[in-house]
């Protein structure tokens, strides 16, 4: 079973996405976090598999919540990090897998 915290600002994006993985058996969706500081602690408290996670969110980018979560030392810098963006620059992109990113949408 895949873990997954579902971590985006916008509800009806979180909603969406949790009836999307929902569907699958092999899948379960932990929870979900509104910003950044919601996408820490939960990360930290679940543990999930996965975080995907939106990279404009208020309070601490989600390019923070990626760099905090690989750099600690606990379990959360194991989980794998997929993260959602409208932004398309390359360099951008290259950025987030530099952090150690695991996927980018």
């Amino acid at each position: 079973m895949i873990q997954v915290l579902l971590a985006d600002d916008h509800h009806v994006v979180r909603s969406g996405i949790r009836n999307e993985l929902e569907k699958h058996q092999d899948i379960m969706v932990l929870g979900e976090a509104r910003n950044g500081t919601e996408a820490l602690s939960e990360a930290k408290r679940l543990q999930p598999d996965v975080l995907v996670l939106d990279i404009s969110m208020p309070d601490i980018t989600g390019i923070e919540v990626a760099k905090k979560l690989l750099a600690s030392s606990g379990a959360e810098s194991q989980i794998g990090i997929l993260t959602l963006s409208a932004y398309c620059d390359r360099e951008y992109v290259s950025s987030l897998f530099a952090v150690g990113v695991k996927g980018y949408l």
